[in-house]
């Protein structure tokens, strides 16, 4: 799967038409993923590259980013810092004004911050 993410993140940055948005979720994916896999340093490097692109494409995509550092920081040990990061994402997740989005973000956070308890 990560090989997969990698490669489709690799080919997304050839083609003329790669925006931040393309990136963001390709960087949030690796991120998962290797969250998944217990991949500290994958997870903890993926999700900042996802923060960093995600800045300005709205609460969406950016609360997925904060979803994505916190997951990585729990994955790190750093509990403190994961719940920062969950913090923002749920205030970023209120702004979602798309029904199906903000279920999906919200659904996300929840089984996080379940994880944080």
């Amino acid at each position: 799967m990560m090989e997969c993410c990698m490669a489709s993140i690799h080919h997304w940055r050839g083609r003329e038409d790669c925006s931040p948005k393309n990136l963001s979720i390709g960087y949030w994916q690796a991120s998962r993923i290797a969250s998944l896999l217990g991949q500290r340093d994958g997870a903890v490097r993926h999700a900042a590259t996802c923060l960093d692109l995600s800045r300005d494409l709205g609460p969406f995509l950016c609360g997925y980013a904060e979803e994505a550092t916190a997951r990585a920081a729990l994955i790190d040990g750093d509990v403190s810092r994961a719940r920062i990061h969950l913090k923002e994402a749920t205030a970023l997740c209120a702004e979602v004004t798309d029904p199906q989005g903000r279920g999906m973000l919200d659904a996300d956070l929840i089984e996080l911050a379940d994880r944080l308890a």
